[in-house]
């Protein structure tokens, strides 16, 4: 667990423990949800509902359709009710306000804020916080807060708890892909879970629109100097000229991160007229949590993001400059 910070961390049983006293909650995740999100987050939904409590699923936006094959997808509110009266709200796979859509909330709607991240940058901005870096997806803790209220989850839980291991783990492929993650799999497989059928929803189900931003992004594809970055872009035209949707990009990343040779990628994706949405992936050698925490961001070591403000030339000239700097530091350690 991580506890280099000043915020209150506790054992994830205080976490249960504090679930066991209150009734109303409110679960959500960081903003432009990943499977992880999405999956940690219905499980939670599911459990505290077996519980008895009374539950909003909060986003600022609804759920990609690329999740809609998981049951209570379509349950996310994006606007809280005047009389929700939430007691507690708990915060998955971030923590930290700003970057979550708690930042719409204010301190009396979101009532007692608990935190359950697995990210070694995690800002843990809860009252409590839970941080298990080591974990290879929130799901996992999810799974054993479930077990630890006493829950046997149930078949929807399963499969949203398998759809954030997967999603996170890159399908059993990634550095966190431990025996922890393989126990797991296994003991939702008993459950029922049918690997195939999260597998085709997640990664199987494009439509022709994602399909074709995809082909216009790979055209886009820049290798630096060194033939160990690449880069890809993502304008606001290429949305409009595909009719492809801004939460249609997850992946695309990784086909450039696949160039023989390539130790680390950035996809730049426009936000508004001078803003960057960089997301980051590394082969390794390249910590791109440490790259992307001098632009204000964060994540894993394999895997991060950031936004920049700027010209998309600006974005690339700073984003170059810190991971060359990364580069000669490690290569004169």
């Amino acid at each position: 667990m991580n506890t280099s910070h000043t915020q209150q961390v506790v054992p994830l049983q205080q976490i249960a423990d504090v679930i066991q006293q209150h009734q109303r909650f409110l679960v959500t995740a960081h903003m432009a949800p990943d499977g992880d999100a999405i999956g940690s987050s219905i499980a939670l939904l599911s459990i505290l509902e077996a519980l008895g409590k009374d539950v909003i699923l909060f986003n600022d936006v609804p759920y990609p359709a690329q999740f809609h094959f998981l049951t209570h997808a379509d349950r996310v509110q994006t606007q809280l009710p005047d009389d929700a009266g939430i007691e507690v709200s708990i915060l998955c796979d971030c923590g930290d306000v700003a970057r979550s859509p708690l930042h719409l909330l204010t301190k009396e709607q979101r009532g007692l804020f608990l935190v359950v991240d697995h990210h070694a940058t995690s800002a843990l901005e809860g009252d409590l916080n839970f941080n298990d870096p080591d974990a290879p997806c929130v799901g996992i803790l999810i799974y054993q807060l479930g077990k630890l209220l006493g829950v046997d989850i149930d078949l929807p839980a399963a499969k949203a708890i398998y759809c954030s291991l997967v999603s996170d783990t890159g399908g059993f492929r990634y550095q966190k892909t431990s025996p922890k993650a393989f126990r797991l799999a296994a003991e939702l497989l008993e459950i029922g879970v049918d690997p195939w059928e999260i597998s085709s929803g997640l990664y199987e189900s494009n439509p022709l629109e994602r399909q074709r931003l995809l082909a216009r992004t790979l055209d886009t594809i820049e290798i630096d100097p060194t033939g160990q970055l690449a880069y890809l872009t993502i304008t606001e035209e290429m949305y409009e000229q595909t009719g492809a949707d801004q939460d249609m990009t997850d992946g695309f990343i990784n086909f450039a991160r696949g160039v023989k040779g390539i130790e680390a990628a950035v996809l730049f994706r426009q936000k508004g007229d001078d803003a960057w949405k960089l997301s980051m992936r590394s082969r390794g050698k390249i910590d791109v949590s440490q790259v992307s925490s001098q632009f204000g961001g964060g994540g894993h070591h394999n895997a991060a993001g950031a936004v920049i403000e700027g010209t998309l030339e600006e974005a690339k000239a700073i984003v170059t400059k810190a991971m060359e700097t990364y580069l000669a530091s490690k290569k004169n350690a």
